[in-house]
């Protein structure tokens, strides 16, 4: 100093690299998620395990029930699902929850507007942030089983139409040797006339 005593100093130096590393690393892993979260074709929501309310959602999710993020934060379940499913609903989230199950197939969702989406719902507990949470991904199944039930309707028609013909009918399937011939046939499916003539029974 300016009267010519010396001044010492007690510096500490702490390594802080590791630390650093670490943080790169949670970054890392943070954008990572955050990417495949928005970019993914299914809807993925992430709820509070303890409340089942919703705290986050991404841009599939959002399009699919017709709701903003912000709309979609803070919903719970019953918000989301018609009342008289939801027994069946919350069973299949707790053995979700526990490891009983993966997949909850066929579960109707409401929609902002009131209508219903189906959908298979993959859902995994987990913790974030130090909050348990449930990270559910939700797979839109509604012209599936539209065209389900379609064909479905159009079977029982059919089969309604098949089993009550005036004239009798039967469906067989042929049988054949080495040679690709036909030898003999068994029978399918007749109708009921079919069974009136010969006596037969399906």
């Amino acid at each position: 100093d300016s009267d010519g005593k010396a001044t010492r100093a007690l510096v500490s130096v702490e390594d802080i690299t590791d630390r650093k590393q670490a943080e790169e690393k949670l970054r890392e892993s943070e954008d990572i998620f955050r990417s495949i979260f928005e970019q993914a074709i299914d809807g993925i929501m992430i709820a509070e395990a303890e409340t089942k309310r919703q705290i986050e959602a991404n841009k599939s999710m959002c399009i699919m029930l017709g709701y903003t993020r912000d709309e979609i934060v803070g919903l719970g379940v019953n918000d989301l699902h018609p009342k008289e499913d939801l027994p069946r609903i919350l069973d299949l989230l707790k053995r979700q929850v526990c490891g009983e199950i993966t997949l909850a197939p066929d579960v109707p969702m409401l929609r902002k507007d009131g209508s219903v989406v189906y959908v298979d719902v993959n859902a995994t507990h987990v913790t974030l942030g130090g909050k348990q949470c449930i990270i559910g991904i939700f797979r839109d199944i509604t012209e599936r089983k539209r065209t389900e039930e379609t064909l479905k309707a159009s079977e029982l028609r059919y089969s309604s139409l098949f089993k009550n013909m005036l004239n009798g009918y039967a469906y067989c399937r042929m049988q054949y040797d080495d040679h690709d011939r036909p030898v003999d046939f068994v029978y399918l499916d007749v109708n009921q006339a079919f069974e009136r003539i010969t006596g037969l029974k399906n």
